[in-house]
């Protein structure tokens, strides 16, 4: 099934260090392969709506949602610390190492 994965505007500080660019380069790392579209949204976003009849459904993720701490994992990065692999893609891993 595709799937859209929108990135909002949010302004860079210590727990989001990286541009709105660099988070949809990670998260097309992430996906690659898979049908699934990244784009960015250049501001902060309240809501989504959507009218009667117009052929869209909404799907709900069936699996429960995994905690991942983003600021734990760059913190495990920059002191060369082991870091879960079924959370984070050896590519993005790579991605950040190389900034």
């Amino acid at each position: 099934m595709p799937c859209l994965v929108v990135v909002r505007h949010i302004e860079q500080d210590d727990k989001n260090p990286y541009t709105i660019e660099q988070t949809c380069e990670m998260l097309s790392l992430a996906f690659a392969g898979e049908d699934v579209l990244v784009h960015a949204l250049p501001c902060d976003i309240s809501g989504i709506y959507w009218g009667r009849g117009v052929g869209y459904e909404v799907h709900e993720y069936p699996a429960a949602p995994v905690w991942v701490s983003g600021t734990d994992i760059r913190a495990a990065l920059a002191a060369g610390q082991p870091i879960d692999m079924d959370l984070v893609s050896p590519a993005v891993v790579e991605y950040i190492r190389g900034l």
